[in-house]
């Protein structure tokens, strides 16, 4: 049984260490230093962490963390990022983590984005009704984020 469970400040530096664990493969896959959040800082993380309208979970299974996920709290709220560690992918968390958060937050749209080039993660996302927008932002030759949205009609 998945739940979230709303991070501590206190909690800054175990994201980081998820994010580099979960974020690492596509960082030496694409080598982009610049949006790879493998490649932040301690620093980044509290930046965010303190935003008023971003809200960081841990994702945990049996009371183990699993993950994480940032929420971008506003009229339309955003996913940025989410990870689940490698020796829990698979298991359908990342799913359940969508369907907590959709049903938590009483928005009608949801967004996010994601390597073009993983089709994994495309294809995950498209699962749980997300479309492309049309935008695209061309990072380096064999790198593209795509970007997704949801609308969510039954408020």
């Amino acid at each position: 049984m998945i739940k979230l469970i709303r991070a501590k400040r206190t909690d800054c530096q175990s994201i980081l260490d998820m994010q580099i664990i979960c974020f690492k493969p596509l960082l030496e896959k694409y080598r982009d230093y610049y949006t790879n959040p493998a490649n932040e800082l301690i620093e980044d993380i509290y930046r965010r962490f303190d935003q008023v309208n971003t809200e960081y979970y841990l994702i945990t299974v049996d009371n183990d963390i699993v993950g994480a996920v940032r929420v971008i709290v506003g009229d339309i709220c955003r996913i940025s990022p989410i990870f689940i560690l490698p020796n829990h992918q698979g298991y359908g968390y990342a799913k359940e983590t969508f369907e907590i958060l959709e049903n938590m937050f009483s928005v009608n749209k949801w967004t996010l984005d994601t390597i073009e080039q993983e089709e994994g993660l495309c294809k995950l996302y498209e699962s749980l009704g997300y479309k492309r927008t049309g935008k695209f932002a061309h990072i380096q030759d064999n790198m593209t984020i795509v970007y997704y949205e949801k609308e969510i009609y039954d408020l």
